[in-house]
Parts: C-alpha cells; sequence; structure tokens
C-alpha cells in the first residue's frame, strides 16, 4: 500500500495538536481532571483560544481521542488475528495485545482517562459504553468458540461483561501502582484462570 504523504500544513498541524494533548495530559495529572480549565491549557502550549478551539472543541475531546485511538487498535486487532483457529486464542492474543497498547499509552494517560470518567464533573461515561467496539468484538469471539471450546451455560454477553472487567481491574490496579509493574507479564495468568473459568470442561 502507497504512503501517503502528509502536506508541511497537515504535518504541523499534527505535531501542534500532539502538543496541545501532552500539555492537557500533564496539567490534568498535575491538578485534576476537572480542576484543568482551557484557558490553563492554552497558557501551557503558549497558544491562544481561538488556536486551541481550531484543533479540539473542549477539553473533553482532547481525551476522547484517545478513546477513538484505542477503539480503532481494537478493530485492527481483530482483522490481525482472524486467522487463529479457535476463539479462545483469539480472546487470548486480544486480551494480551490490549495491554501492550495500554502499555504503550502510558500509566499517566490512562490515571487522566479514568478520572475524567468517574470525576464529578463527568457526562456521559465512555469507557464502559457498550457501544464501544470492545464489547461487541469480545462477545463475538467468545461467540465463535460456543459450543466447542466455550461453555454455553451463560451468555457470550455475560461472560464478555466478565472477560471486560477483570481487564479493566488489571488496568486499574496499574494506575494505583502508578506502572510499577509489567501489566502483561500480570494480565497472562490471569487471563489463565479466566480461561480455565469459561472453557468447556
Amino acid at each position: 500500500m502507497t504512503e501517503v504523504k502528509l502536506t508541511a500544513r497537515k504535518e504541523q498541524a499534527l505535531e501542534t495538536r500532539h502538543r496541545i494533548f501532552e500539555a492537557a495530559v500533564t496539567l490534568f495529572d498535575r491538578q485534576g481532571y476537572d480542576s484543568v480549565t482551557v484557558d490553563d491549557i492554552c497558557r501551557e502550549v503558549g497558544m491562544s483560544k481561538g488556536a486551541f478551539y481550531t484543533h479540539f472543541k473542549s477539553k473533553d475531546q482532547v481525551l476522547l481521542e484517545e478513546f477513538v485511538k484505542i477503539d480503532e487498535h481494537y478493530t485492527e486487532l481483530l482483522t490481525e488475528i482472524e486467522p487463529l483457529e479457535q476463539g479462545v486464542e483469539r480472546l487470548e492474543r486480544f486480551w494480551v495485545s490490549s495491554l501492550e497498547y495500554i502499555e504503550r499509552m502510558g500509566v499517566k494517560v490512562v490515571k487522566v482517562v479514568f478520572h475524567s470518567e468517574i470525576g464529578p464533573s463527568r457526562k456521559e461515561p465512555y469507557i464502559s459504553s457498550r457501544t464501544r467496539p470492545v464489547f461487541r468484538i469480545v462477545e463475538g469471539l467468545i461467540a465463535d468458540g460456543r459450543g466447542e471450546y466455550i461453555r454455553d451455560d451463560m451468555s457470550s454477553a455475560e461472560l464478555a461483561d466478565s472477560v471486560i472487567a477483570c481487564w479493566r481491574g488489571l488496568v486499574y490496579e496499574w494506575c494505583l501502582a502508578n506502572g510499577a509493574f509489567d501489566l502483561v507479564a500480570r494480565g497472562r495468568p490471569i487471563f489463565a484462570l479466566l480461561k480455565s473459568g469459561f472453557q468447556k470442561a
């Protein structure tokens, strides 16, 4: 596939958006998500509010775009793991790759994301929204393994909720530890326990 070369203007816009994101996350981490204003972010970056609004509609959108990137990653990952034979194998690969991606995001960003979802000024929660691709993907991977590999006394949706809750809890523990442990290494035995629980006897 031919790589599309960005114009100098588009490259500059992407660089500016990245600077805004880095400044915003630093402020969110230092002062708390709810205490930071667009004015604060603009001062940190050294730009006008008008320039900020050229790139983002609000401080919420700065983080929302990170969620969009995560969901895009989940969708791309589904294509990558398709050749694996069993639904359980695909689910395990999805679990590990998701944790790898979260580690690459960095604990500071993930902590801010969690705070934005549980803070007093939150609006509609995004992490737990069942419209996100992750719910559809995990439920689909479990449904693929039904009958031959995965127990059938619980619905695919129920099992998917359990998998995602464990994954989210592990990531939260990682945030509480300020990234002090290897997320993927800690996650592998947890998935093994989950796997033994939802596999067909």
